[in-house]
């Protein structure tokens, strides 16, 4: 008779120099009062159970450690030592995130953890540059600094021999022009790139994002680069997704690029300087675009019909431009949009009935126009308000919470027989789309009201809605490339 023995080794808790390295961190963490990690006890050897820990299950080693917002605001600002993260060895995933951390007490620790892969230290209270030591860190792909005190070149010549990077968001930092070294370039293919800044004068684009090729999201808002639309970005990069240009002093015409591009799906370029009119062309070229947000330029002329005909649009703001003549009719062809704003121009003429059928509406702004016709604020309107508004529907579980009462003649009561919901003006939109609309960051708000704005007006009684067929109450607004962690 033959037997058979057989063996499975497993790792016994965790090793105890990581074991007590984690501790030593929840003291530090919690100095001086602090209660934080009530799991992570002296008596229990099998560290790796732990909340906020994953162990390596063959070597029983730290892997990760996920410790987004765990320490108390009460207790003030922590300067971490960062010699206690030593002892990982095989760490390639650290989330320092919103815990306060002010500096270090050692830097050395942090820089030596050559697998890390993730490192989030972003909404904490960093100051000063980044540490040379960074540059040690040769196996990161994410890495973000948003939201410190942290000065950030504009180059990233700091993170140039990070060969495997592809995700950085420095933004909400000071971000300041640094002169390119032309005899280097960065070693990284960037795929998300968020540097917004606060109004900072870059003078130009960086050298090195003429050399990136890889990029879905690009955020450089904020930050004062001036010179012309950069169409060569669009081009270089195939398979970006979102572009967000908003606040940059840039000028001249919208330039399209040489050849179509399928995956853009976001395009914000609002409060620069761009004049002229937009490209009729604009829908050969972007054909997948989502959101187009070009509020607070200097666009003149009247809107390219061919706008009509981009399926794909939810949101669509040309506010505060300097477009005139009428509404096109063909903007009634956009059945899937759900937010329009074309307030702050200088159109004429009456508002065509064609946008009864836009039933994916939820917010629309036609005020401060010329415009002659029915509806809303500082025109030149009187009147009904048309019974096709009842078709703009609003999202589920809205109720109706606050009603126009202040039109002159017959108002409109919660008694009446219209079915027309209308809630009170909520703009929403005349600033800037959040980027915080994605993961991000991060959701578009608001957009399950169906605002617009109706003082200085002469409206007489709401009109009795026709049966409509409403639009797909599946269609939610999508917008990839928005801000986010892939």
């Amino acid at each position: 008779m033959m037997v058979v023995s057989l063996q499975v080794w497993l790792p016994l808790g965790c090793l105890e120099e990581e074991r007590t390295a984690l501790l030593q961190l929840k003291d530090s963490l919690n100095y001086p009062n602090g209660t934080s990690l009530p799991s992570w006890r002296k008596g229990d050897a099998c560290c790796c159970d732990w909340e906020s820990v994953r162990c390596n299950s063959s070597t029983g080693r730290v892997t990760k450690l996920q410790l987004y917002a765990v320490r108390n605001g009460e207790l003030g600002d922590w300067f971490l030592n960062a010699s206690l993260f030593l002892p990982f060895q095989e760490l390639n995933y650290l989330d320092l995130s919103d815990n306060q951390i002010a500096g270090w007490v050692e830097n050395k620790g942090l820089c030596d953890l050559n697998h890390l892969r993730v490192l989030y230290i972003n909404s904490n209270d960093l100051s000063g540059f980044l540490p040379p030591c960074q540059a040690n860190l040769t196996s990161l792909r994410e890495l973000d600094l948003s939201s410190n005190h942290l000065k950030i070149s504009m180059s990233l010549s700091p993170l140039y021999n990070l060969s495997e990077l592809k995700y950085f968001d420095g933004s909400d930092n000071e971000i300041y022009a640094e002169e390119d070294d032309h005899n280097l370039s960065p070693k990284f293919q960037l795929e998300y790139l968020y540097l917004s800044g606060h109004g900072q004068d870059a003078g130009a684009f960086p050298k090195f994002l003429y050399h990136q090729f890889n990029l879905q999201t690009l955020d450089l808002s904020n930050i004062q680069i001036k010179g012309e639309f950069p169409s060569w970005l669009i081009e270089n990069n195939t398979y970006l997704k979102g572009l967000y240009l908003e606040n940059c002093s840039l000028s001249g015409p919208f330039l399209l690029p040489r050849s179509s591009h399928v995956n853009l799906s976001l395009l914000s370029i609002s409060m620069n300087y761009f004049q002229g009119q937009i490209p009729a062309e604009i829908r050969a070229y972007f054909p997948r675009l989502g959101v187009l947000i070009m509020s607070g330029n200097g666009f003149d002329g009247s809107i390219p019909s061919s706008l009509g005909s981009m399926s794909s649009l939810d949101i669509l703001d040309l506010s505060d431009n300097g477009f005139d003549g009428n509404i096109p009719s063909s903007l009634g062809s956009m059945s899937y949009l759900q937010m329009l704003d074309l307030s702050g121009n200088g159109f004429d003429g009456n508002i065509p009935s064609s946008l009864g059928s836009m039933s994916s509406l939820q917010m629309l702004d036609l005020s401060n126009n010329n415009l002659m016709g029915r509806m809303f604020s500082n025109n030149s309107l009187q009147g009904h308000i048309p019974g096709w508004i009842g078709n703009i529907k609003q999202g589920p579980d809205e109720e109706v919470t606050s009603l126009i009462t202040s039109w002159e003649n017959q108002v409109y009561s919660p008694e009446s027989s219209t079915r027309a919901k209308v809630t009170e003006f909520a703009r929403c939109l005349n600033k800037k789309w959040s980027r915080q609309i994605s993961a991000a960051k991060k959701a578009i708000e608001d957009l399950w009201k169906l605002a617009f704005s109706y003082q200085v007006n002469h409206l007489a009684a709401v009109q009795p809605l026709p049966s409509t067929t409403r639009g797909d109450p599946d269609h939610k607004l999508s917008a990839p490339g928005i801000k986010g962690r892939p």
